[in-house]
């Protein structure tokens, strides 16, 4: 998502986060290399290259790493379907941008359960 002052990559917010210990695993994506490093419990799907390619087992492992994954950045894309939340928000308050996020996550998590209802 954007962030009021502009672009900001996964990793640096990672890193400002603080994260305690836990048992709980947590699926990230390429972006994140190196976090599994400082955290255990981090689950990264194997890095191809041209000199090192993946094995079998291991397209059989991102592959469930992603599908996995597809629901989160789906509930992403639901949350930016909110316009103003997918382009440059020119606010000075970060108050007003939280409750932005808030209402996104409101009305996707509302069309979600809706979704379910009628289907």
């Amino acid at each position: 998502m954007r962030n009021p002052q502009g672009s900001v990559h996964d990793k640096s917010i990672w890193d400002d986060l603080v994260i305690k210990k836990s048992s709980i695993n947590i699926l990230v994506d390429l972006g994140f290399l190196g976090t599994d490093k400082t955290h255990e419990n981090i689950i990264l799907p194997y890095k191809t290259s041209k000199y090192k390619k993946t094995s079998s087992l291991q397209k059989q492992i991102n592959k469930g790493i992603s599908s996995l994954r597809i629901k989160v950045e789906h509930a992403f894309s639901g949350v930016k379907r909110l316009k103003i939340l997918s382009q440059k928000i020119y606010l000075r308050s970060p108050n007003i941008y939280d409750l932005l996020i808030k209402i996104g996550v409101g009305l996707h998590n509302l069309r979600v359960k809706f979704r379910t209802i009628n289907n």
